[in-house]
């Protein structure tokens, strides 16, 4: 009603009268259209732009320029969204679709209706399909019945570990306690220990080296300090040449040259940088500035050929 006395307001103070159309006139509109549109059976006008003016009564199927009847079985119903004749209808619940029929489901004991599965049914909790039947869940002792359906649908109690179809209680070594998720073996070594088979035996850590749970020392459990590298199980001092520094790399002699310097032969030699030529991002090689190329040991402008 507001949209409306708005519309009339604005046509009265621009000075123009509004036209009423009666309902013979909206009808016998309507109907021209009709004619030019050449409306086909079983259709009804369309505003939408994209049905070309028309659109097919429920039960029928656009096909073409026409509407085709849709072949509905019996114990099914149309859908409410239908995107072609295949997919026109779904059947009762009850029954699943095979071909173009709706067959009457057989539901096995201990089961209920589930639409979305391929058979139209799933077993009840505490059993499993095995063919057109639901047979019981043998749980194993020191165990219970999963919420989910993955396999196998029990678990172990605490305390215990699933081996083939029975629960083994979970012997934790000294030195270790009990966990549900490291492994086989149900348990885990305590901080200075690590396993080996069904114990837990110390960690020697040598002279200069500490204890670390990182993944490069999970083999032996330890690191060396800085300034030092592992050899042969032992943490070595590491020798430092003139204008070298130490770095932090798990292989290589353990130190990097300085900038200006590079590695020959375990020494860090000062590079000759000739004219016209700087060090490169990394430090330890050098490049010629435009437009200069480089040419044995200099850098020099190479006189380009007609």
């Amino acid at each position: 009603m507001y949209r409306f006395n708005r519309w009339m307001m604005t046509l009265l103070i621009a000075g123009i009268a509004p036209v009423y159309l009666s309902a013979s006139t909206a009808a016998d509109q309507q109907m021209a259209v009709a004619e030019t549109i050449s409306l086909p059976d079983n259709a009804v006008m369309s505003p939408g732009r994209y049905a070309r003016g028309w659109q097919c009564q429920r039960g029928f199927l656009r096909d073409n320029e026409q509407c085709t009847a849709i072949a509905l079985p019996e114990n099914a119903y149309l859908k409410d969204y239908i995107s072609g004749l295949g997919n026109a209808w779904r059947c009762d619940r009850g029954f699943r679709k095979v071909d173009q029929h709706c067959v009457s489901i057989e539901l096995p004991d201990n089961a209920y209706l589930d639409a979305s599965s391929e058979s139209g049914w799933v077993c009840e909790r505490g059993f499993k399909s095995s063919g057109d039947a639901c047979t019981l869940v043998n749980i194993p002792e020191h165990a219970y019945l999963k919420d989910s359906y993955t396999q196998p649908e029990w678990a172990c109690d605490s305390g215990y570990r699933a081996v083939g179809d029975a629960c083994e209680a979970v012997i934790v070594p000294e030195n270790g306690y009990y966990t549900e998720d490291y492994g086989d073996s149900g348990f885990k070594c305590l901080r200075g220990y690590r396993q080996q088979g069904k114990l837990c035996q110390a960690i020697e850590v040598p002279e200069h080296g500490y204890l670390s749970d990182s993944i490069s020392n999970r083999t032996t459990g330890w690191k060396c300090e800085r300034g030092y590298r592992e050899t042969e199980g032992q943490c070595i001092a590491v020798e430092v040449p003139a204008n070298a520094y130490l770095v932090d790399r798990y292989s290589g002699n353990g130190w990097a040259c300085a900038r200006g310097y590079r590695d020959v032969d375990g020494r860090c030699v000062e590079i000759d940088l000739p004219r016209h030529a700087y060090l490169k991002e990394a430090g330890d090689e050098w490049a010629c500035r435009m437009p200069y190329s480089r040419q044995g040991s200099g850098c020099v402008i190479v006189e380009r050929s007609h």
